[in-house]
């Protein structure tokens, strides 16, 4: 099985290429690292709903690939205590007024490794909460988030690590 990997575009903004003989994988690190493409290549079937546009994309970034929701689900009134202090996210559903899938879908993830070998192909993106003065004004911690994509034969695995400092 041959493994390639090249950066290049999506819908113009800076993607990474994972493919072997079974599968087409593209992750997109400039909107949340996410993996917005998966394709069975025998068939040319696409696994993961993807945009045809950006303005599609734009309109509704949760709906597409696999976007990195924290924190996840829906927020009552964008607030929650937990020991003792008050967190306070924007709202983003209005109807419901609630804070929807959190924070991190829509930055710039670093990518910190691409490496393709004749067994596999490693993709590793970064976000580091001091990076971003907006996450840092709602949610005031320091922490970084890595994820690794490795696309081996038929599988595609993605592995996640948070760390708190």
């Amino acid at each position: 099985m041959s493994y390639t990997v090249q950066k290049s575009r999506f819908l113009d903004e800076e993607a990474i290429w994972l493919e072997n003989d079974d599968l087409e994988a593209v992750l997109v690190p400039g909107w949340g690292s996410n993996l917005i493409s998966l394709k069975w290549k025998p068939s040319g079937l696409k696994l993961l709903k993807t945009p045809e546009t950006k303005e599609e994309y734009n309109a509704n970034p949760f709906l597409f690939g696999i976007p990195v929701l924290f924190p996840p689900n829906r927020i009552d009134h964008g607030r929650f205590t937990y020991a003792g202090r008050t967190y306070e996210l924007p709202i983003n559903e209005k109807p419901l007024e609630n804070h929807l899938h959190g924070f991190l879908y829509d930055k710039k993830w670093t990518v910190e490794k691409v490496e393709a070998t004749e067994e596999m192909i490693i993709v590793q993106t970064k976000l580091d909460s001091d990076d971003h003065p907006d996450i840092k004004a709602i949610f005031p911690h320091s922490f970084s988030i890595t994820i690794t994509y490795t696309l081996e034969g038929q599988h595609l695995k993605i592995d996640a690590s948070a760390v708190n400092r």
